[in-house]
């Protein structure tokens, strides 16, 4: 089993200003405290794609979103710098960027609701980038995979059996254990 590393990284981008109840009761502004929360949602909600982990693909992800005025996260998108990959066509790029950024961006889009930023006593809105590291330590230094779309396929294939076959056998242990 490939062993993972999450790296974390926060990084504001240019503030442009900054459930109905606020989850986490700190100023947006406070880098520390809006750090804090990134840092520790990312890292509960973390999940690493399975294809990309097949193919012992790693990434970066940068995510850029806006809180706005009711301290709720919107317009998030991402784009992916992919690690120890070439691709032989564009198809199998993409799936594999678009696997990386919806994870990423599925991370972003459920952060919890919180205190709006306050600029002269008025909610604004503020942008925000977070870069989301993907990484596994098992994988040689240097080593560059060849990725096409029939080795997509194969992959994706393969992921469906494998989570198949687990679905059956703990089918059958929960049966057996009645």
């Amino acid at each position: 089993m490939k062993k993972l590393i999450l790296l974390l990284l926060f990084v504001p981008l240019v503030s442009f200003g900054q459930n109905k109840n606020p989850v986490l009761d700190c100023n947006i502004n406070d880098n520390s405290c809006f750090q804090t929360l990134v840092n520790q949602h990312v890292l509960d909600n973390f999940n690493y794609p399975e294809l990309g982990s097949y193919f012992n693909v790693q990434a970066k992800v940068y995510v850029d979103y806006t809180i706005d005025t009711n301290g709720v996260v919107g317009n998030v998108s991402s784009k992916a710098a992919l690690i120890g990959v070439i691709f032989e066509d564009v198809e199998s790029k993409n799936i594999i960027s678009g696997i990386f950024e919806k994870a990423a961006n599925l991370i972003i889009e459920n952060l919890p609701q919180i205190n709006p930023s306050i600029n002269d006593d008025v909610a604004v809105s503020k942008k925000f980038r977070t870069p989301i590291l993907y990484r596994l330590i098992d994988v040689e230094k240097g080593l560059t995979n060849p990725i096409n779309i029939n080795k997509i396929n194969e992959g994706i294939d393969f992921l469906k059996n494998l989570n198949q076959d687990e679905l059956l056998s703990s089918s059958k242990s929960s049966l057996c254990a009645r």
